[in-house]
């Protein structure tokens, strides 16, 4: 992806239908990865973009923010308070929210994943298994979208399981999956590594359970040292460099094994949804490895 993650396949279909719509000003809430791509696209469609970031978002980010013009604005907090402090602050002013799962097109774009797997897999190569790293959900959303919509014309009989993978420290998807609600509740004192996994309370939930629950996927979580040690593995072991993110499901399949939620033989797709090019991963470690905050 131009942007380095999965971020890139809806902000430029969502960007490209807001100048195709003559939207002037855009605005989103982010950890990261979707504020370069707005910034990215937004530059490219010669519309105005602001983007809300916590201030605890990787410095690398904000810098590529600002590289390609986009206005960076610091929130404290997480993107929960991003996106209260962005919505505050744009009231009134004409411009667009394009947060996940407020705007259609985003999703609409993310349906390319689940479009991609078909095309290079085939319909009878298709996984039996999709590990997701889980923040805001969209790719989950779009997936199961893509799915439905290829099963609706004939072209697929099975679609792929999907499973959610979060972090211990904020794991409201999860959560809900396994108490069985119908939408998530706000995780207390979020707390992981991985800045697009710090989402304690993802917009329309309801989907995102949906599209889990009627593939009849599941959800898992793993701490914060299994995601560094699955940085380093992807890297030394297969030459991959994932973010804390995207390595995220290399982490949860043992669990996933473990469980019998995965069988041996399955044919398992691991979706690594960004670059791991901006993190220090020692850096990530010596995190890891601290106590959490203390609650207020």
């Amino acid at each position: 992806m131009p942007t380095g993650s999965f971020k890139a396949r809806g902000m430029a279909v969502a960007v490209s239908r807001a100048r195709e719509l003559g939207l002037r000003e855009l605005f989103v809430p982010s950890a990261g990865n979707a504020g370069t791509a707005l910034a990215a696209y937004s530059a490219r469609a010669g519309i105005p973009a602001r983007v809300y970031v916590p201030e605890r978002t990787p410095g690398p980010i904000k810098q590529a923010i600002r590289s390609y013009g986009a206005e960076l604005v610091e929130v404290p907090g997480t993107i929960r308070e991003a996106g209260e402090a962005a919505r505050a602050r744009e009231k009134g002013r004409g411009s667009f929210d394009m947060s996940t799962l407020r705007e259609p097109y985003r999703v609409e774009g993310k349906k390319t994943m689940g479009f991609e797997i078909v095309e290079q897999s085939g319909p009878n190569g298709l996984p039996d298994a999709i590990v997701y790293p889980t923040g805001g959900g969209t790719g989950l959303v779009g997936m199961a979208k893509a799915f439905r919509e290829l099963s609706s014309l004939g072209l697929l009989e099975r679609v792929p399981r999907l499973y959610s993978v979060q972090p211990m420290g904020c794991a409201p998807v999860v959560k809900a999956l396994a108490e069985g609600s119908a939408k998530v509740a706000p995780w207390p004192n979020p707390t992981t590594i991985a800045p697009g996994l710090l989402v304690p309370a993802p917009f329309a939930s309801e989907r995102i359970l949906e599209a889990v629950r009627d593939t009849r996927g599941g959800g898992v979580t793993v701490t914060d040292a299994e995601i560094v040690g699955a940085m380093r593995g992807l890297a030394r072991d297969h030459g991959v460099s994932a973010s804390p993110e995207a390595a995220a499901p290399y982490a949860a399949l043992p669990h996933l094994l473990k469980s019998g939620a995965i069988r041996t033989g399955e044919h398992v797709l691991l979706y690594l949804t960004g670059t791991g090019l901006v993190f220090g991963v020692d850096e990530l470690e010596r995190a890891a490895a601290a106590p959490p905050p203390r609650s207020a």
